[in-house]
């Protein structure tokens, strides 16, 4: 009957449901009391009286005191018994459904990070998510600002990266919503310390539309761990335009971590040294080849958290034509200085030079 009045409504704004006769009476949705009435039914559900800021603020101080993450899901794990059972049951099995999946396709396969496989796991994962949904959509707490996330982030920072990740395929929004992170101490309670005990940024850079990305599934996979983040380039971009997406990604990481490394496949190597060493005074290294041998080698020295410069040293064996250059950071120098060494085809080593010297070769 909706569908034929619509059909039959040329445009007009009410519709006329069946035969108007003398006996016919007029509804008009309420939608102000409808909207109370379903913030009514949040308030009721998660007991809005008692105020979600106690959780943040909780939160907040335990990662100022770096209690390990265990002990901050166990804080959300509690606000998820202010759920109700049926609801809980229904709602979250739903979310959790949803957010297995994307998980598995978005960062299982992607990055090579597991997570457990117990049903009393997702069954929370879901109640977070929906908790968060809860707080976000009721009008005494949407739009709160509790400043989470800038602290997770000194905390986490691998992990949130992946979180925010996982947030863009489930197409929720992050900026001004601070509930959307409630579920992440839950979700990355017993991987969250794997993945921060990687201290490296190792990128993959290549022309194509999928070459990067195969590459780097493949090393994370084999390795069980996120160890490389890749992005794939079309074949007429710029070197700045390159820089632009390396700046983003380390902007993202930790200020501690202890170097960077680069493989690519396109440009000049000098050039791209230079601009990758502008936005860093990190341990550098960038080669300028790239194989999933080459990689996975790389990955699993990180993996075993070799230092910088052995692994910078060890990439004079990966071919003929690799070329690499390695740059020893100013934080990692007394006074100031730092040191630049050049391996060519051939792998003689550059002469030491100043950062601020030009150089010739040896």
């Amino acid at each position: 009957m909706c569908a034929e009045a619509y059909a039959r409504s040329d445009g007009k704004k009410q519709l006329v449901i069946g035969k108007i006769s003398k006996n016919s009476f007029l509804i008009k949705a309420r939608q102000n009391t409808l909207q109370e009435n379903i913030d009514n039914l949040y308030s009721a559900l998660i007991q809005i009286d008692q105020d979600p800021a106690n959780i943040f603020e909780q939160l907040k101080a335990s990662l100022k005191e770096k209690k390990p993450i265990s002990e901050q899901s166990f804080l959300v794990i509690k606000a998820l018994n202010r759920i109700s059972t049926m609801t809980n049951e229904i709602l979250s099995n739903t979310f959790s459904q949803t957010i297995q999946q994307s998980i598995k396709k978005n960062i299982t396969e992607v990055y090579g990070v597991s997570f457990p496989q117990e049903e009393s796991f997702w069954r929370n994962v879901g109640s977070a998510f929906l908790l968060a949904n809860l707080y976000k959509d009721n009008k005494k707490t949407a739009g709160v600002r509790y400043s989470l996330q800038t602290i997770i982030k000194k905390n986490y920072p691998r992990s949130l990266y992946l979180y925010k990740k996982l947030l863009s395929k489930l197409k929720v929004p992050i900026e001004h919503n601070d509930y959307c992170y409630l579920p992440f101490f839950v979700l990355m309670s017993q991987s969250a310390e794997k993945i921060e005990s990687i201290k490296y940024n190792a990128i993959i850079l290549t022309h194509g539309k999928s070459t990067a990305a195969s590459i780097q599934q493949v090393v994370n996979s084999l390795c069980g761990n996120f160890l490389f983040e890749a992005f794939d380039m079309p074949l007429d971009i710029s070197i700045n335009e390159i820089n632009s997406y390396v700046q983003e990604y380390l902007n993202k990481q930790s200020s501690s971590t202890n170097g960077n490394i680069i493989l690519f496949d396109m440009g000049s190597l000098g050039q791209m040294f230079r601009e990758i060493k502008k936005i860093s005074n990190q341990e550098l290294l960038v080669i300028n080849d790239v194989s999933t041998a080459m990689a996975l080698d790389i990955g699993l020295r990180i993996q075993r958290n070799e230092a910088f410069q052995t692994i910078a040293e060890n990439s004079q064996k990966y071919g003929l034509t690799t070329k690499a250059q390695y740059y020893e950071g100013l934080s990692n120098k007394k006074n100031n200085h730092s040191l630049l060494y050049v391996w060519c085809r051939s792998f003689r080593r550059i002469e030491k030079i100043d950062r601020n010297d030009s150089f010739k070769l040896a």
